[in-house]
């Protein structure tokens, strides 16, 4: 009798073990499935969200690039309206104002109407937020330029990044840098007495500079990247001037000889007087009288159709003294 009752009783505790076993095997798997499924979806979520905020620090440095280019535009203009340079000092203080406010010594500047950095930004963060539930804030601490190229200006912007999205957040604080091209940017130093040149990156080597390519200089509105001092076969010396230079008006300014620029106005492409002077960035000045229509031009290599010269820059620039006169175009 006993023996029967331990049978039944190890039947029906293997059948308990059974049941348990397939309850614990169905349950779970119902149970793991859509765990896993909703990492995946959550995962899914998360990267979204992840290129949703990449996108918007990207966006942030085309933002630096594009307000950068016009606020060197009116900085630019802002030299040949009120006839002033700016300080060396002033250049960061200038810009900075600029690129985020729109204005030059709180002065506003329309052209940078709906162009400035924050602009910009707000209209990537309202787009971002309207197409999502993402809450995005921004803030700007400060904007820097300087001159590491010599056909272009680097930009760096400090700003401060929150990104909120399916209650995952990301805070990002970092430096933002942006190269900005001067090229098609007026020549402050030439605009300001109303030649209005722009940058033109010239083919031409420093190396292999002469004459010849010094007509083509003038002739093409090129500007040459040159050491600190150049030697123009059967000319001289020559100490050209940095881009920073030009807007402070002042050859000392970023004078590194990777920075510089060499450029030269042929003074019959002047439209107003003196026509008689010709225009070469160190030698560079701005007051003149009615005795320079007296001075006499003479051709570079005495060729005809060469970029003219006055005396008083073949002497001290090109260290000429004897070639043939021209007379001046007054």
């Amino acid at each position: 009798m006993e023996l029967r009752i331990n049978r039944k009783g190890l039947l029906f505790t293997f059948m308990a073990i059974l049941i348990a076993g397939l309850l614990t095997t169905v349950y779970s798997t119902h149970q793991i499935t859509p765990i896993d499924e909703d990492v995946s979806v959550e995962k899914a979520r998360i990267l979204s969200s992840n290129q949703r905020f990449k996108s918007v620090v990207t966006y942030a440095e085309t933002s630096l690039q594009i307000a950068g280019y016009r606020s060197l535009q009116e900085m630019i203009d802002y030299i040949h309206e009120e006839d002033t340079f700016y300080t060396k000092d002033e250049l960061n203080i200038i810009f900075s104002e600029t690129i985020r406010n729109g204005t030059i010594n709180g002065v506003e500047r329309k052209n940078m109407r709906n162009l400035t950095v924050n602009e910009l930004m707000d209209d990537i963060v309202d787009l971002v937020m309207n197409e999502s539930r993402a809450i995005i804030q921004y803030n700007i601490t400060s904007i820097t330029i300087d001159q590491i190229k010599p056909f272009a200006v680097t930009a760096k912007m400090n700003i401060t990044i929150v990104f909120i999205e399916n209650q995952v957040g990301w805070n990002d604080s970092k430096e933002i840098s942006s190269h900005i091209t001067i090229e098609g940017l007026k020549d402050p130093l030439y605009f300001s007495i109303g030649y209005n040149n722009s940058f033109k990156k010239s083919p031409t080597n420093y190396r292999k500079f002469n004459t010849t390519t010094f007509e083509k200089l003038v002739n093409n509105s090129e500007y040459l990247s040159s050491q600190s001092q150049i030697s123009i076969e059967d000319v001289g010396l020559f100490k050209p001037i940095s881009f920073f230079g030009r807007l402070t008006n002042n050859s000392n300014v970023k004078n590194d000889t990777s920075l510089t620029l060499l450029s030269v106005v042929n003074p019959e492409r002047l439209t107003s007087p003196p026509t008689s002077v010709s225009y070469i960035d160190y030698m560079f000045h701005r007051d003149f009288n009615t005795t320079e229509c007296q001075r006499y031009l003479r051709q570079v290599n005495n060729t005809v159709n060469k970029p003219p010269v006055d005396i008083e820059h073949l002497t001290l620039v090109f260290n000429i003294t004897t070639r043939n006169q021209e007379p001046a175009i007054c």
